[in-house]
């Protein structure tokens, strides 16, 4: 039985040659030089250590909006010839990258699910080669549109309005995100200033406490947009607040599923969600501002 395609939108690209290490060319060169009986260098101990220390080439794929934002990112292994990728149409996870990451893995699977669905419109993406480290742009950029599906029944459908609605919503979804991503940058800044003021000779009481508040006032932003994580099931989580990740992710699925135009609920989510996060973008403000504070204290 033949595979469906994966869901969403594909990107093909050719590539002339393979990537190879200096350490693959060395081997492939050895290999000829072997079967002409020819004579092979030894590699010097510099030589082995550098083959150590270079990154495995890999492809990048950059996908951005209309606005120009990058959204998601892709990677691929560079084989010679006609390749494809598959993007699902979604943005990046919200989610940091584990610290315990020890070893750069660009091909390394995805932890989390990724975020939320993109809206209707135009978008780009951009390839690009590592190889030593060094990201080079190998393709202009190309741009195409991602469509709603245009099998309803209705004649009255304001394409325009609905699609005017729609960037409202992508462009609120990239700032949640954002916001997101500072938050956790906001964590982390606060635990090694904790560390930091509690290994210095001149511990000052206050600067720890108003830390511990500091991280208790970050701890309650982030609930807002994650909401609180269920081990099993979303079922054991008692009644509480819906945050702002879940009704975007609510929102956006429900032009996905649908084709007719904006319908109230829709306008009444967006409205929520505006609201409740217009009230978090002051409390990032006054976490940005007192975090700011601590830092001059520090020095």
């Amino acid at each position: 039985m033949v595979e469906n395609l994966p869901f969403g939108a594909e990107i093909t690209y050719y590539l002339k040659e393979n990537l190879k290490t200096e350490k693959e060319k060395r081997q492939e060169k050895e290999a000829e030089l072997f079967k002409e009986g020819a004579k092979i260098d030894v590699n010097s101990w510099e030589d082995n250590r550098q083959e150590k220390l270079e990154e495995e080439p890999y492809l990048l794929l950059v996908i951005k909006d209309s606005k120009d934002r990058t959204i998601r990112k892709l990677t691929a292994k560079p084989k010679k010839g006609i390749n494809r990728v598959y993007w699902d149409l979604r943005y990046a996870h919200m989610f940091p990258v584990a610290s315990e990451i020890v070893d750069f893995d660009p091909f390394k699977e995805e932890e989390y699910p990724q975020g939320v669905f993109v809206m209707p419109g135009e978008y780009s993406v951009e390839l690009y080669a590592s190889e030593k480290g060094m990201l080079n742009n190998i393709a202009d950029k190309v741009t195409f549109h991602v469509k709603a599906l245009s099998n309803n029944g209705f004649n009255d459908v304001n394409r325009e309005a609905t699609l005017a609605f729609q960037n409202e919503v992508a462009d609120l979804s990239f700032e949640i995100r954002k916001a997101h991503q500072d938050l956790e940058d906001y964590a982390r800044q606060v635990q090694l200033l904790k560390q930091q003021n509690l290994a210095k000779q001149a511990f000052t009481p206050e600067m720890n406490t108003e830390l511990v508040l500091l991280e208790r006032k970050i701890a309650d932003a982030h609930l807002q947009i994650t909401g609180h994580a269920a081990k099993a099931s979303r079922e054991e989580i008692p009644p509480s607040q819906v945050p702002l990740n879940q009704r975007m992710s609510f929102l956006t699925r429900s032009f996905l599923r649908s084709s007719e135009g904006v319908n109230d609920a829709q306008r009444q989510s967006l409205e929520i969600v505006e609201s409740e996060f217009s009230d978090l973008k002051n409390t990032l403000e006054e976490i940005r501002n007192a975090l700011d504070q601590l830092m001059m204290l520090k020095e």
